[in-house]
């Protein structure tokens, strides 16, 4: 073969193996993520306090705030932070905490300086936490009275010492291309929950409807006060979990999927989840706009050279080099294998996670939005309020 074939057939064999390595980690995590139902209620499991920052969310509170009163076991003392709303969010939750002692209403009037809603009402929320493990969720999140007490079942079951568990939620379907493209993303977590489950000291993974950590662990290493810039809260949560415990031979973290059990009030369709986190999938790299244009590139590039890899086959004369192409090609297609597994426990058609692949776009797409989204305007802009990028660059946690 001549320079450009081998030049051909080693760029054709290098895409082939990163979608066979997707594929492989990919599987794994769907394997090594087990399912919160597996698990059977703990008897008598500790008590957990549940925080949840809310802002204007008066349509979906009183239906969260049930679900939560309903939890029977373990004990439960609910603090809902209201997060200076508008609406009648605060006044739903008062009304309820009047009936039933186990609620209480914090309310944020001012946001200090230094910090971001979010974090800052987490923080607040979980100040007076006594129980043994607080759990941080999301006001637009539904949990089955038993999710809790199967969770502690799993965190004090594992063979290592569990200081941090998060699940995987479920939500509504669209249409098999929304799926398809929600699943594309979702590959990538299930990468990032692969190593987690696997022991392995890096790629941490937070859920921010269902993040649940044992007080000790969260106070040792300052709780939200070590976090008050943080966009990805959830994530870098269970990073210095991780970090802390690791200097007492503790820190490691678990992920389930339970998406029977913790729901999620949004619909698995592109649009949806493209606005969900273009506010924060820049964090992801950093805020680094070199290291999001190699992540782009590299997607993209990956995504091409699988779509093209046929025709170059067909009018390629020399055989490792077609042999390469339908490599990079298979691979590619044969990453819709396992997240047609995640779309059946989702309850979902398979077809969506077999369609996935081809909305591989969607990541290195939404990357890109959100990296241009934050450098036009200077930073992150939510709720109302422009966080500057060179404090949220300060304020970032590594």
């Amino acid at each position: 073969m001549n320079a450009a074939e081998w030049t051909g057939f080693g760029v054709f064999a290098l895409i082939g193996l990163v979608w066979m390595g997707i594929i492989l980690f990919g599987s794994l995590g769907v394997l090594l993520t087990r399912r919160l139902g597996s698990f059977q209620p703990l008897e008598d499991p500790e008590p957990v306090t549940i925080v949840i920052a809310a802002r204007d969310e008066a349509e979906r509170i009183g239906g969260t705030v049930d679900h939560l009163l309903a939890i029977r076991s373990p004990r439960v003392e609910i603090v809902i932070v209201d997060d200076r709303s508008s609406d009648e969010t605060a006044a739903i939750v008062e009304a309820k905490a009047k009936s039933d002692p186990r609620l209480t209403l914090v309310r944020v009037t001012n946001l200090p300086e230094g910090w971001l809603g979010k974090p800052h009402a987490l923080q607040l929320g979980a100040a007076s936490a006594s129980t043994p493990w607080i759990l941080f969720s999301d006001a637009d999140t539904w949990i089955k009275p038993d999710a809790l007490a199967r969770a502690l079942r799993a965190a004090t079951s594992s063979r290592r010492p569990i200081d941090h568990l998060a699940v995987l939620p479920g939500y509504e379907a669209s249409s098999s291309w929304g799926i398809a493209g929600t699943l594309a993303l979702y590959i990538h977590f299930l990468v990032r929950c692969a190593v987690v489950n696997l022991g392995l000291p890096f790629c941490p993974v937070g859920v921010g409807a269902f993040n649940l950590v044992r007080t000790d662990a969260y106070r040792a290493f300052g709780g939200h006060e070590a976090l008050p810039f943080e966009v990805v809260d959830d994530v870098k949560l269970a990073l210095l979990v991780q970090r802390e415990g690791r200097k007492h031979g503790r820190g490691h973290s678990l992920v389930l999927s339970g998406p029977e059990s913790v729901h999620i009030d949004w619909q698995a369709d592109v649009r949806t989840v493209m606005a969900l986190i273009e506010k924060n999938f820049f964090a992801m790299a950093r805020f680094n706009a070199l290291l999001a244009s190699l992540l782009i590139t590299s997607g993209l590039t990956a995504l091409a050279g699988a779509v093209i890899a046929p025709v170059v086959a067909m009018v390629s004369p020399e055989p490792l080099v077609r042999i390469a192409c339908w490599f990079a090609f298979v691979a590619w297609l044969a990453t819709g294998l396992p997240m047609a597994i995640v779309a059946r426990q989702f309850g979902w058609s398979p077809l969506g996670g077999l369609l996935s692949p081809l909305m591989a776009w969607v990541a290195p797409i939404a990357l890109l939005r959100s990296a241009r989204a934050t450098l036009r305007a200077g930073g992150v802009r939510w709720r109302g309020r422009l966080y500057p990028l060179d404090e949220l660059r300060r304020g970032q946690v590594w």
